[in-house]
C-alpha cells in the first residue's frame, strides 16, 4: 500500500498470514520511520476500545493490554502518555509473550507502573519505585 498523496503515512494493515514481526521495526529495520506508532487493532484485549485514530485506549472492565504497532528490541526508549479522564491507570512495557488479557506487569513478560501508589509491578510483585525516586530527589534538592 502506498502512502496517500497528501504525505500522510498509509495505515499499517496486517495481511492474512502475516506475522506481527513483519511489522516490528526492531526485527525489520526497513520499516523504521515509514509508519507512525499507533495502537494495534489486532493485538489488544477485546475489553479495550480504541479511538478511530488509534492513539487512545480505554477500558472500564479492569486492566488489560494493547500493543503498539512498533516494537523495540534493545536500547533506551520512552513513550509519553496523557491521562485525560479520572480513573486508575497502569502503564508499562511487555514482550510479545505477555498475555494481553492480564494487567501489564502481572507476569514475567513485562512490567508496569500503577497510578494509585506509584509502584513498579513485575510478576505481580509491587515495588514502591516512584516514591523512592521522588524522596531521593526531594532530599537532594534541600
Amino acid at each position: 500500500m502506498q502512502p496517500p498523496s497528501d504525505g500522510t503515512p498509509a495505515p499499517l494493515l496486517l495481511a492474512a498470514g502475516a506475522k506481527a514481526s513483519d511489522f516490528d521495526v526492531a526485527q525489520n529495520p526497513s520499516l523504521h520511520g515509514t509508519q507512525p506508532v499507533l495502537l494495534f487493532r489486532v493485538f489488544k484485549s477485546e475489553r479495550i476500545v480504541l479511538s478511530a485514530d488509534r492513539l487512545t485506549a480505554a477500558s472500564s472492565m479492569g486492566y488489560r493490554m494493547v500493543r503498539a504497532t512498533h516494537g523495540v528490541a534493545s536500547g533506551a526508549w520512552y513513550f509519553e502518555v496523557k491521562v485525560m479522564h479520572l480513573g486508575h491507570t497502569c502503564l508499562g512495557w511487555a514482550t510479545n509473550m505477555a498475555d494481553i488479557d492480564m494487567p501489564v506487569g502481572c507476569g514475567a513478560y513485562g512490567f508496569g507502573y500503577r497510578d494509585s501508589d506509584g509502584a513498579k509491578v513485575h510478576m505481580s510483585w509491587r515495588d514502591k519505585y516512584v516514591m523512592k525516586r521522588c524522596a531521593r530527589v526531594l532530599h537532594l534538592s534541600d
